[in-house]
């Protein structure tokens, strides 16, 4: 099964393909099935894009309802750190024991 990835917004011109990614999908329900992109796409700015994410993007498959095959996602991107390092697990006190 084929996944393609396209992303839009603020420094981008239309739906700009940021990959995509194939695999092998048994005829199980073996669900949930996880598709990823297969390499990482740097935003050219921060601002609110969207991801369009489809399967079967060269319609190889005939399916009897072809308009359930894309999804958009909407993604905020900000400039601001993914995380925080806070003294108190840094140097335990009396106050904040620590205990691993």
């Amino acid at each position: 099964m084929a996944v393609r990835f396209e992303v839009s917004g603020p420094g981008l011109s239309g739906w700009v393909t940021a990959g995509s990614t194939s695999f092998y999908m048994p005829h199980t329900c073996n669900c949930p099935i996880v598709a990823s992109l297969p390499v990482p796409f740097s935003f050219p700015q921060t601002g609110n894009f969207q991801i369009r994410i489809t399967t079967d993007p060269l319609n190889q498959y005939s399916e009897c309802d072809e308009s359930n095959n894309q999804i958009i996602v909407p993604i905020s991107i900000t400039n601001f750190p993914d995380y925080r390092i806070l003294s108190q697990y840094i140097a335990p006190s009396l106050l904040n024991l620590r205990t691993e």
